[in-house]
């Protein structure tokens, strides 16, 4: 079941919904609007980085931490970057939130790229997002601006073991933008 405006806003009023900073006014009939931070990840043009390893950190060094350029970001067409919610946020363990495209957003060929749309029960930390621009022609994004929703949802009972306490968890608390930390599920 997906909340309410009314019922998302007394979850945070409770702090059930933990999100900072939180401006109330986010606050949509079916989800939260969230808003662009002041750093993105691209992939450098002149990485010495031959291909990408999921499972070789080196990779990470196919990216760099970029900051607005005038006050804005250009993503460019077909360009892959990590944005980065400017909200943390700190999910209850019996919620999980959906991410969702802004509609005004893909109709300039701007996507949220594919899977990377549910965030776990018990997850806390700013958001990393990977975005796409799928047009002909750049597209600018300013820091502040709201750029993606997420929808809640309830389960049916808590989890039993929430992102933050799992062993495997690669992003509790991240900031900014993270690249991949797949490498550290390798095996040796």
């Amino acid at each position: 079941m997906i909340l309410s405006d009314k019922e998302i806003e007394k979850l945070l009023e409770e702090k059930q919904i933990d999100v900072s900073p939180l401006d109330i006014n986010l606050v949509g009939p079916s989800g939260l609007d969230m808003r662009l931070g002041y750093q993105m990840r691209v992939f450098k043009e002149d990485s010495d980085v031959e291909h990408l390893n999921p499972f070789d950190p080196a990779s990470e060094h196919a990216t760099e931490l970029v900051e607005p350029e005038d006050g804005r970001f250009i993503i460019e067409p077909g360009q892959v970057v990590l944005a980065s919610t400017l909200e943390r946020i700190e999910l209850p363990e019996h919620l999980v939130a959906r991410l969702e495209s802004r509609s005004s957003l893909t109709r300039l060929g701007l996507v949220i790229l594919g899977t990377s749309g549910s965030v776990e029960p018990g997850f806390r930390g700013h958001l990393t997002i990977p975005i796409i621009n799928t047009g002909k022609l750049p597209i600018l994004m300013y820091p502040e601006m709201c750029f993606c929703k997420l929808a809640f949802e309830t389960m049916s009972t808590k989890a039993a073991t929430p992102y933050y306490a799992r062993e495997s968890s690669k992003y509790v608390d991240q900031k900014g933008p993270v690249a991949s930390r797949l490498h550290m599920e390798k095996k040796e």
